[in-house]
């Protein structure tokens, strides 16, 4: 028979605060939100106003949502995350839109918003490529407006939505979000043919428009050059991701184009000439993140020092995430990673990270605080401070956004994509219910505090198939709760450890193959944080799989045969004045099974267990 045990061990720690990283000196130009990743193309809102520093429970205060439904996400074959855009006064979005206005079919349509109430200002609409991936984000500038759809690029007059010119299909699933450096508008291409792989000749030349960055004149819509190489490995394919866009260097012979859906890439704006490429594939559908002479590219997490005629590797990590571009601040880099949130320094070491699980959009930057967008079993915003050590606090609100979207943040306001229109939040006043929380109990001092977990209630354990598994999904959360079978308050030992092997087997149990829960009820004198220190079997072949719940919410999510596992993990969960629901759940696919918990109260958080 395997063991199944479970340890709760329970620590009291001191509060430490940590110091917020400082704001860098903003750059020059434009603040408004103009285009993907902001004014800059790396995730910072320069010149941002102060921000409040707490949420309510609810989050930010809502300041609008547009006037009429806008649709977003995926609808069959149509994918549609495209993020909104902030400029003068008003919101701009691009929309892949099936049945738009009841017509069959779809519609390329760029939505103008009023910025300061939601309401639709103008819609223009072109017919559009009846399925595929279109997520672009459009460019304001000049007085215009730059978007690209599934039928070409399409220029707008920003005041009005007047059509001043398009240009033919870029070919098939553009994600692509245009950026206008040194008077040139640069843009990725579609992939052509579904399936197709594009190989060069000797003189890196090809034919066709597979995964080619194009340059095209502002004014008319010209195509002035065709860059092949910078979507090519170093085995001479493109890899066929033209999600990617460019990102921006700023030299001091003038602005380089930078791409990753390759190899690393320097391109010279005015000619389409590449000036340098990295010797390695990076192949990533996000957007470099520069800071400086700093870049840190996509998908697998990797660090560059950008130089005139080359690009030097400070580090590189296996970890990725194929859904998000990353953030670099105040020499650290923030990113989603295989369902965490990461902090890591310039050598790669990993200072921090908090499991989310679910999809995760690209986060920004606003008065030294990150915004995250997450969908994770209930979609949500999150908010933290771009701290190197373990924010003290990560705050929530949960909206239905859109999972690869990325807010815009302008003016002290934070404008999001839903997923049935867009929002906008107030990110400067604190919510009135933060300060009817902070006059709850003073923190006790106490440092003899009981342990917080003396005992805990043991589930059936479910076999892990997948006719049944839907079932051990958890069962605290599903409506069937109150009928599941509960060893209730089974006490510890001694040393902190109880036997679930006696427990299962009185009870004729399955103990492998299997997945069980194990629940505790703790009750909270005033909102306050948990430290969470978890560990499960680490077996080479039989492959453990840890997940926790908190009233209700997925905070951790492995998977046995899928996704990232750790032997070990740290978390910090929130609880909530009064009752807290705590649900471990352990799988395993073969042998000796146990889970460890080590809790840990922050802020002089005063709990004690009570009665499920």
């Amino acid at each position: 028979m395997s063991k199944i045990k479970i340890a709760v061990l329970v620590a009291v720690a001191l509060v430490t605060t940590v110091r917020g990283a400082e704001k860098p000196a903003a750059p020059a130009g434009n603040t408004d939100w103009n285009q993907w990743r902001g004014p800059n193309r790396n995730g910072l809102a320069p010149d941002s106003p102060k921000l409040a520093d707490t949420w309510g429970p609810d989050g930010p205060v809502q300041l609008w949502k547009s006037e009429e439904s806008i649709p977003g996400g995926a609808k069959g074959d149509y994918s549609n995350y495209g993020s909104c855009v902030v400029a003068k006064g008003k919101v701009y979005l691009y929309v892949h839109w099936k049945d738009y206005q009841n017509q069959p079919g779809a519609a390329d349509v760029v939505v103008c918003l009023d910025a300061n109430t939601g309401k639709t200002l103008w819609k223009t609409s072109f017919p559009g490529f009846p399925q595929g991936c279109y997520s672009s984000t459009p460019y304001v500038g000049d007085g215009k407006v730059y978007a690209v759809g599934s039928k070409g690029v399409y220029c707008l007059d920003a005041e009005t939505g007047q059509e001043i010119w398009k240009t033919p299909s870029l070919g098939n699933s553009v994600s692509s979000s245009p950026a206008l450096v040194d008077g040139v508008l640069v843009v990725s291409t579609g992939i052509g043919k579904p399936g197709e792989e594009r190989v060069l000749d000797g003189k890196g030349k090809g034919t066709g428009d597979f995964g080619l960055f194009k340059g095209f004149d502002p004014a008319t819509g010209k195509e002035l050059w065709a860059c092949p190489q910078a979507n090519v490995t170093t085995h001479g394919r493109t890899p066929g991701d033209i999600n990617s866009s460019a990102g921006v260097w700023v030299t001091d012979k003038g602005p380089r184009i930078i791409t990753n859906t390759g190899r690393l890439t320097c391109v010279n704006p005015k000619n389409g000439a590449v000036i340098w490429q990295s010797d390695e594939d990076v192949c990533g559908p996000g957007t470099p993140t520069i800071v400086g002479d700093v870049c840190i590219t996509a998908d697998k997490v990797a660090g560059y020092r950008l130089w005139p005629n080359k690009a030097e590797k400070l580090f590189g990590v296996q970890q990725y995430d194929r859904a998000a571009s990353y953030l670099l601040y105040d020499g650290h880099v923030f990113a989603t990673c295989s369902g965490m949130l990461q902090c890591l320094d310039l050598t790669g070491k990993i200072l921090w990270q908090k499991t989310v699980s679910g999809k995760c959009g690209s986060p920004v930057i606003a008065d030294g605080k990150i915004f995250w967008v997450c969908d994770d079993r209930g979609d949500k915003i999150l908010m933290t401070r771009a701290t190197p050590s373990m924010p003290e606090k990560f705050f929530v609100a949960r909206v239905p956004v859109l999972e690869f979207t990325t807010p815009a943040v302008c003016g002290g306001k934070l404008f999001l994509r839903c997923k049935d229109g867009a929002v906008c939040y107030d990110l400067m006043k604190p919510p009135a219910a933060v300060a009817t929380a902070s006059k709850g109990p003073a923190p006790s001092s106490d440092s003899k505090t009981k342990a917080l977990i003396s005992c805990v209630d043991v589930s059936p354990s479910y076999p892990w198939d997948k006719q049944t598994q839907l079932k051990a999904w958890p069962p605290e959360i599903k409506e069937d709760a109150a009928t599941v079978d509960w060893a209730t308050n089974k006490t510890l030992s001694a040393d902190g450890k109880i036997d679930f092997t006696e427990v299962q087997d009185a009870r004729q149990m399955q103990t492998k193959a299997c997945v069980v829960y194990a629940r505790v009820v703790l009750e909270a004198a005033s909102p306050g944080r948990l430290t969470l220190s978890m560990s499960v079997a680490d077996t080479p072949g039989r492959p453990s799989g840890l997940n926790v719940f908190v009233n209700g919410a997925s905070v951790l999510r492995q998977d046995v045969h899928h996704g990232p596992h750790k032997p070990h993990e740290e978390l910090v969960v929130d609880l909530v004045a009064g009752r807290n629901t705590l649900l471990f759940r352990d799988s395993v696919a073969n042998g000796d099974w146990f889970l460890q918990v080590k809790a840990t109260a922050l802020d002089g958080l005063v709990v004690k267990q009570v009665a499920p």
